[in-house]
């Protein structure tokens, strides 16, 4: 419900707390009278930018083995992924053949 109004969970915090603060004003501490009426209107007010801009990041469809992590290449056809392992390596069984001339196995999506 937070999300489709558009607020962070922190606004309501925030308010909720400044109710009761100014609930809480001026009133004489009394234990058995333990109710408080606290009315919220929250109000959105950006003090910064947090995000600028967002950054695509494409998806990564290389396996550079070594240093053995997973990078973006754009020479990669769009649709395809390609695993730098020896050619003994158990690449069918996950989907993938080896291509002799480029000495790497491919996988089309």
């Amino acid at each position: 419900m937070v999300k489709e109004k558009g607020w962070s969970t922190c606004q309501i915090i925030e308010a909720l707390m400044t109710g009761f603060i100014v609930a809480h004003k001026g009133r004489p501490r009394d234990p058995v009278d333990q109710s408080l009426t606290i009315q919220v209107f929250p109000q959105r007010v950006v003090k910064r930018v947090r995000r600028k801009f967002i950054e695509y990041v494409p998806e990564t469809n290389r396996y550079e083995c070594p240093p053995g992590h997973w990078i973006y290449d754009p020479k990669v056809p769009k649709g395809e992924t390609w695993v730098e392992q020896p050619p003994e390596w158990d690449g069918e069984a996950k989907g993938f053949r080896y291509d002799e001339w480029m000495k790497l196995w491919r996988r089309r999506r």
